[in-house]
């Protein structure tokens, strides 16, 4: 096999899926016969089959189909149906051959001179086009592509269209020589990042009547020419590619593919490519002068997050509890989700749901670039006002900006009862403020002083991840009497930067708990960063009560 050498031809590379589907039987018997499938590309031995591993490898793969049409002297063999060709050899190679039979072959005369068998063939070979007779073809160019940047293969052949001839066949031939050409091409991304980033997707967007995917009509037994093949009578002047694993390390890059409607006749106008990172969107223009002379494309994207444009999150969903409308003043009574809307929510008591053992969410509605818009100035209080337990329910905070209520601290979950028996507790990228208050608490549990050592319930496991804690003067803590921590199994603090504002007097900590009561900590990937020479450490204490 040949190796590529450059990412502009990089473009043909696909991998072969797998077409298991029920196949319209010819009416007249076949001959049988042998198909060697190569390629028109130089590059390429055989059908190329992108390997994201070494970016070079081609490769058949097993259940691989081709369509196969054959006429002789102008009119068609065996009706006109298509013949069925599966891979019988070359299974992960780039050299295949396909087993099928002619219908129809054995009613040919013997070729006499002048006269030859052709035959044209297209690959994939799908259901719907072998109901088919005749070379007319049907398929949609999707909208929506994948490609997994990590992958050893990614199967695009579901737009790899390929169409195939070979024109001077005779009766006595029993392996065919079928070369293929691809009807679309291939867009390589090579994008790079001075700063480390996430790609998640990346969009190609025409002038308005210019299609760049969409459902579309192809004759087989035509030469690939602009304005005749294929056509599209409708569609989308858009195509974009989901990308998985496409971290960008600073100063690196990766490749992104996608395949796209290379006659469509943009004319020499302009070209928008959109690439969508978690620190922005990249609007870059370029000029797409000739699309139909290419069958493979290289776009060099360079990403600069100083000029990206915010990516807005709306998380909002039909049907959720809406905080800030006015429908909730102070309390959360139903079970389900709550979106603080636009402009935040403030209540002015501390702020409870009291129902038992159900699920309460509260997510902020936009985030921009990954950074959350609406505020919630509140308390939550499981079971304030009530002996009961709430119940072995979890509580989630997200995507929110968080200011607690509590007169002299902020605090953001307390149970008033120490038998909340809350089974957890998980506040996920929130901006939690301190206010420069003397104390900001996560997690409160009060202890009556009713319940026996080790008796209380307060809340099993407390998540806390890609948070940042700003405003923080002196304790960042959970605080917990001893009886309440009784049933705590564990505390996660993971990925999340404290920011404190003024030096400690005192050596803080999390969480105070009695000896003998063994619990997991993790604090992965949390860092504090001192602007003022101050003291606070992420560590865990032992107290004797």
């Amino acid at each position: 096999m040949k190796k590529f050498s450059t990412i502009a031809i990089l473009a043909l590379m696909f991998v072969g899926c797998n077409n298991n589907f029920d196949t319209v039987e010819p009416t007249v018997k076949g001959t049988p016969m042998t198909i060697v499938a190569t390629t028109a590309d130089e590059a390429a031995e055989g059908r190329t089959a992108l390997n994201t591993a070494d970016g070079k490898t081609v490769v058949w793969k097993t259940d691989d189909k081709l369509g196969v049409f054959c006429e002789y002297n102008g009119a068609a063999v065996g009706s006109g149906y298509q013949n069925e060709f599966t891979l019988a050899s070359g299974d992960g190679s780039a050299s295949g051959e396909f087993s099928g039979t002619i219908a129809g072959l054995d009613d040919v005369e013997t070729n006499v001179e002048g006269k030859y068998l052709r035959y044209h063939a297209y690959y994939p070979m799908t259901a719907e086009n072998a109901a088919k007779k005749k070379f007319a073809l049907v398929g949609t160019l999707e909208a929506e592509q994948s490609y997994d940047v990590t992958a050893v293969y990614n199967d695009m052949s579901a737009n790899d269209v390929m169409i195939g001839k070979y024109l001077t066949g005779t009766k006595e031939e029993t392996t065919i020589p079928l070369t293929f050409e691809h009807v679309f091409a291939m867009m390589n991304f090579e994008i790079s990042s001075a700063e480390a980033l996430t790609v998640n997707r990346v969009e190609m967007i025409a002038p308005e009547g210019v299609f760049l995917s969409g459902p579309y009509t192809l004759q087989a037994n035509k030469d690939l020419v602009q304005g005749t093949n294929p056509t599209f009578a409708s569609g989308n002047v858009s195509v974009g590619v989901n990308v998985a694993n496409g971290q960008i390390a600073a100063g690196g890059k990766i490749t992104a593919r996608l395949i796209f409607n290379r006659w469509a006749a943009t004319n020499g106008q302009e070209l928008t490519v959109k690439v969508y990172t978690d620190k922005g969107t990249q609007v870059i223009t370029k000029t797409a002068a000739d699309f139909s002379g290419k069958n493979n494309w290289g776009l060099r994207l360079a990403l600069d997050t100083e000029t990206m444009e915010p990516v807005i999150v709306d998380n909002y969903v039909e049907g959720m509890h809406q905080l800030g409308t006015g429908q909730y003043t102070n309390y959360l009574t139903d079970a389900g989700t709550y979106c603080v809307m636009e402009g935040g929510y403030t209540c002015s008591k501390t702020t409870y749901q009291n129902k038992t053992n159900e699920d309460i969410t509260i997510i902020g509605r936009y985030t921009e670039n990954g950074v959350p818009q609406q505020t919630a100035n509140m308390t939550i209080t499981p079971n304030s006002n009530t002996d009961s337990n709430v119940g072995n329910n979890n509580f989630v905070i997200k995507d929110l900006i968080w200011i607690g209520t509590m007169s002299g601290e902020s605090q953001v979950f307390r149970m008033s009862k120490a038998q909340a028996d809350v089974n957890s507790v998980t506040i996920e990228n929130c901006i939690i403020d301190g206010q420069n208050l003397e104390k900001i608490v996560l997690i409160f549990c009060n202890d009556s002083g009713t319940i026996g050592t080790y008796g209380a319930k307060c809340v099993k496991n407390i998540v806390v991840r890609n948070c940042k804690f700003i405003n923080i003067a002196n304790n960042l803590i959970a605080s917990f009497a001893q009886d309440s921590a009784a049933n705590i199994e564990s505390f996660t603090f993971e990925n999340n930067v404290i920011e404190t504002t003024r030096a400690q007097t005192t050596v803080e900590s999390f969480f105070s708990y009695n000896e003998g009561h063994s619990i997991t900590v993790s604090y992965a990937g949390s860092t504090v960063v001192n602007t003022e020479a101050a003291t606070l450490s992420l560590k865990w204490a032992t107290e004797e009560i």
